[in-house]
C-alpha cells in the first residue's frame, strides 16, 4: 500500500516529532528519512502502473514521441523505460549493450498491460 505526498504532508507526526510520523497505511509510527516526507522513496510499482496508463492515453491520442528522434514511437524498452520508433527499436534490439533488453511493441503492451508491470517488479 502507498500514501500520496499530500496525505503525508497533512499527517506530520505525533508529539511534534519531525523525524517520525504516524503512517495511516501501516497504522504505526515510522521514521521519516531526512526529516522530510519528500525524502521517502518512490513506490516503483505504482510508477510502472502510471507509466502504462500514460502509454495507453498517449497512444489513444495518436502520438508518443521516440526518445531518439521526432518520429512516432511504436515500441518500449522495459529495462530502459524509454519509447522508440521502429527504426530505433530495431537498433536497440541489436546493439551489444542492449540486445538482452525486452523491447515490446505498443500493440503488445496495450493488449497485455500486466506484462510490462510484472517485468518491472510491480505486483498485479
Amino acid at each position: 500500500d502507498t500514501a500520496c505526498l499530500a496525505c503525508l504532508r497533512e499527517n506530520p507526526g505525533r508529539n511534534g516529532k519531525a523525524n517520525e510520523m504516524f503512517c495511516p497505511v501501516c497504522d504505526r509510527d515510522v521514521h521519516v528519512p531526512g526529516g522530510h516526507v519528500c525524502c521517502f522513496p518512490p513506490d516503483s510499482g505504482l510508477l510502472r502502473i502510471l507509466e502504462v496508463l500514460r502509454i495507453v492515453e498517449a497512444s489513444r491520442k495518436g502520438f508518443v514521441p521516440c526518445i531518439g528522434c521526432d518520429m512516432k514511437s511504436e515500441a518500449r524498452c522495459l529495462e530502459c523505460q524509454e519509447n522508440y520508433c521502429l527504426e530505433h527499436a530495431d537498433f536497440h534490439r541489436i546493439t551489444a549493450a542492449t540486445k538482452h533488453h525486452t523491447v515490446l511493441g505498443f500493440s503488445h503492451i496495450l493488449a497485455e498491460p500486466n506484462k510490462i508491470l510484472r517485468s518491472n517488479g510491480a505486483q498485479t
